[in-house]
């Protein structure tokens, strides 16, 4: 992948490294990948998504975060990689289990009735309504399973902006909800 001085550079700053790099290891990365998704575009998509955080990073954060031997940067890429990949298939799995109806509303097993679970699911609408349009687009799309950075290409804005914006939807919600139960 890199070589040691060639690490060492990149730890120091230069991206020019990584980008040779990437064209170098990107089809036994995007393979490699493939072989936990079994989609090229997504094995791609996620391996670019890595490097896109290798680049994103500063030199100050490649310098905590990255080893310093290139055999370790090597395991590291490769086990963020299949990390990706996981998680990419567990999001998948959710999205399918909302879509199917197999999530529970409730997991405090009590037997709730139908009628009950239909207030709530109600109620939470009615409490949703209360947001911004914003708000209540980037909730629901995290509620459908999309993580930070999939609600970000999706709307075209930050994955901080996201986070934010979910944040205050999540604090608002929590908000209205306790003061619709004491009302």
């Amino acid at each position: 992948m890199l070589g040691q001085k060639q690490l060492a550079l990149y730890r120091q700053g230069h991206n020019e490294i990584l980008s040779e790099a990437f064209k170098k290891e990107f089809p036994a990365l995007v393979l490699y990948a493939y072989s936990f998704v079994q989609d090229k575009e997504t094995a791609a998509d996620l391996v670019v998504m890595l490097f896109e955080k290798l680049l994103s990073y500063s030199t100050q954060e490649r310098k905590q975060k990255l080893p310093e031997e290139v055999e370790h940067f090597e395991r590291l890429v490769y086990t963020i990689v299949k990390n990706k990949c996981l998680d990419h298939l567990k999001v998948n799995k959710n999205r399918l289990r909302i879509l199917k109806g197999e999530v529970k509303l409730s997991s405090n097993g009590d037997g709730e009735t139908a009628t009950e679970k239909l207030f709530v699911t109600e109620a939470f609408q009615a409490l949703k309504e209360q947001l911004g349009a914003r708000q209540r687009e980037v909730l629901e799309l995290h509620l459908e399973g999309y993580d930070s950075s999939e609600i970000a290409n999706k709307l075209a804005i930050s994955r901080n902006t996201v986070q934010n914006t979910l944040n205050t939807s999540k604090k608002k919600v929590k908000t209205l909800w306790k003061d619709f139960f004491e009302n």
